[in-house]
């Protein structure tokens, strides 16, 4: 009997591989499907910094680049360095063109899909008699199709940044193997040490990685002394004092509370050392790169203190208002980017959990776990400046974060009949929300993003787009869920799914066929135009204060001054003959809209040409 057992579940294990794999490949066929449309487009604004500093590391082995006159050896050390370290050994490979820039992140994407399939496949085989083999790597294809089509992640992976090409793969990467290790043994110094060289490498890629890791480490590690039922063991003790009796309760050695206590503490002090480790070998680096080992720290410093975040606030009192006023206007970024249905399936999910937690692909720690990381990150830029030249860059990590909790929840449909009504709810909701898309005269052939940067009220849009689809999609998962006498709440989470996918499919195909820019400066198109007029205009040795992501275009032949709010230093340098600014944008609507610096800038200047965003100005003869 336990042969024939046995012969069953190799012969199952096998087709799991082979569908697995399968799914796996065309699933990351379609994430590079929708990211090949914008390798070649320009860099734009901060995209030309990492690539300048991983060319600068490939060619004089130090972080140092040309960043226009005023900083001509410029560090670029914002960050630790396992970023550029990493870029520019794939430039050595691969070439430093745009293409190449660009499709690093999409590749690192395909790594961490990688990944979550051998997890998953290790997690089948660790509960391989709890559901039907075929749920597993279907879930997780469908999984993998929810990241591959949100377009935060997909554009973000083409945008050369540290928080949108390389922390989704070593964040959720390191927080997959953490959850495999503990499984697999216990609280022990094999582990720890492990924990601590894991935490290094976060470190490495940027150390705000560690207000994330604190509260989910710490998160994680509680609820797994929970699982282990050894907390709501109290013991009581009178204390007496000479005014009386005082009645308390300690947490004496031998109770749950301070195995947390002592799990808690032994997670800091890893951390901690982690902490130490980085500085001392980082130390080591900076003074063979001749660097200052501080300048990741004094950058950490400066953007938490940007002013552009808590503008026009000083004080705690006006700070927390600032926060608090701010949060509307950031939240729309999340909607935008993420949308509204993605957040209404993580609430539901989370719902559900703390209700009655379910057989899935993660046991009850890890998926608290994953629900502070989520929300800790959610929160942080909501709190701070989320999406520099209106592209939320710091959030990407949370599109994988999403598709393991959709994968996790779809494999909780451990019943054949349950499953198949599922897909089948996915597949027809998704194909109609498409139908209505196109149908609707609102949204028919046209960029949600775009048109919620540049339409108002943008309520009606987000209405039209995503609010409306998902009242209609949850009232008929509610009407599913009675007909077959099952959880009504599940089934509302497999409604907001049909619209995230919907949704996401129809903004990630619609973003492949434009030629604008999808990352910074969303919809810009014209920046190759005025860099193409100013080559055939300028003379032989002018110098050319402009944007960076112009300058930079320019550099080869020509010298630039970077564009700031105030350009009137540089104004009267010699061999200043051109002026560029943008249309639109904090730098050129400073100049235009402070009166003596736009007197001054017209005194000096005469417009030229407006082409597309830009304006060129000649120096007045």
């Amino acid at each position: 009997m336990n042969s024939v057992l046995e012969e069953s579940y190799v012969k199952q294990r096998s087709y799991a591989w082979l569908v697995s794999s399968l799914l796996f490949f065309l699933a990351s066929m379609l994430m590079i499907f929708f990211a090949v449309p914008s390798l070649g487009k320009p860099y734009i604004m901060d995209e030309m910094e990492y690539p300048s500093v991983a060319q600068a590391i490939l060619e004089t082995g130090k972080p140092v680049y040309y960043r226009g006159e005023l900083t001509p050896e410029n560090i670029g050390l914002w960050h630790p360095p396992l970023y550029i370290a990493w870029y520019a050994f794939w430039f050595n490979i691969f070439g430093s063109s745009v293409q190449s820039a660009r499709f690093f992140g999409a590749f690192n994407a395909i790594i961490l899909f990688f990944i979550m399939f051998v997890f998953t496949l290790r997690r089948w085989e660790f509960q391989r008699n709890s559901s039907p083999f075929f749920v597993w790597p279907l879930a997780l294809f469908l999984a993998i199709v929810a990241a591959a089509t949100s377009p935060l992640f997909v554009q973000g992976s083409t945008l050369p940044d540290i928080d949108t090409q390389v922390l989704p793969l070593v964040l959720v990467g390191f927080l997959l193997f953490v959850f495999e290790m503990r499984r697999t043994r216990h609280f022990d110094w094999v582990y720890l040490v492990f924990l601590v060289f894991g935490v290094v490498i976060q470190i490495y890629a940027k150390i705000s990685t560690l207000l994330l890791l604190i509260p989910t480490l710490i998160v994680f590690e509680i609820m797994n002394v929970i699982g282990e039922k050894r907390l709501f063991n109290f013991r009581f003790r009178r204390l007496k004092r000479m005014n009386g009796h005082l009645f308390a309760f300690l947490f004496l050695v031998n109770s749950g509370w301070y195995s947390v206590l002592l799990r808690v503490l032994w997670v800091i002090v890893a951390i901690f050392v982690s902490f130490t480790l980085f500085v001392a070998s980082w130390f080591v680096i900076a003074n063979i790169w001749g660097v200052d080992y501080r300048n990741p720290f004094f950058y950490l410093s400066y953007s938490s203190n940007n002013p552009l975040n808590f503008a026009g606030s000083s004080g705690l009192g006006s700070v927390v208002f600032t926060i608090i006023s701010d949060m509307r206007s950031h939240f729309s970024y999340a909607v935008t980017w993420i949308g509204i249905p993605v957040l209404l399936f993580v609430f539901i999910v989370t719902v559900i959990e703390l209700r009655n937690s379910q057989k899935g692909l993660f046991c009850r720690s890890e998926r608290f776990a994953l629900l502070v990381f989520f929300t800790s990150l959610l929160l942080l830029y909501l709190i701070l400046r989320p999406a520099p030249f209106v592209f939320p860059k710091y959030w990407p990590p949370l599109i994988p974060v999403i598709s393991l909790l959709i994968a996790d929840f779809l494999m909780s449909f451990d019943n054949r009949r349950r499953f198949f009504v599922v897909l089948l709810l996915l597949f027809v909701g998704t194909i109609v929300h498409q139908v209505y898309i196109q149908i609707n005269p609102v949204t028919s052939g046209r960029d949600f993003i775009l048109t919620l940067y540049t339409e108002w009220p943008k309520e009606p849009l987000v209405y039209q787009w995503q609010i409306l689809p998902l009242i209609v999609a949850l009232i008929v998962s509610v009407i599913v869920a009675l007909f077959m006498k099952d959880d009504i709440l599940g089934f509302l989470a497999v409604g907001a799914l049909v619209v995230v996918l919907g949704w996401q499919i129809n903004v990630v195909t619609h973003q492949m066929r434009v030629s604008y820019s999808t990352t910074y400066m969303y919809g810009e198109q014209s920046i190759d135009d005025v860099t193409d007029y100013l080559r055939r205009s300028l003379p032989d040795g002018a110098i050319v204060i402009a944007p960076k992501d112009v300058g930079y275009r320019l550099q080869d032949r020509w010298r630039y001054i970077e564009l700031y709010a105030d350009p009137r230093p540089y104004l009267d340098r010699p061999g200043v003959q051109v002026l560029v600014m943008r249309t639109n944008d904090y730098y050129g609507n400073t100049i235009r809209d402070t009166p003596e610096i736009a007197s001054e800038v017209a005194s000096r200047f005469d417009l030229d040409a407006t082409i597309g965003s830009f304006s060129v100005f000649l120096r007045k003869p």
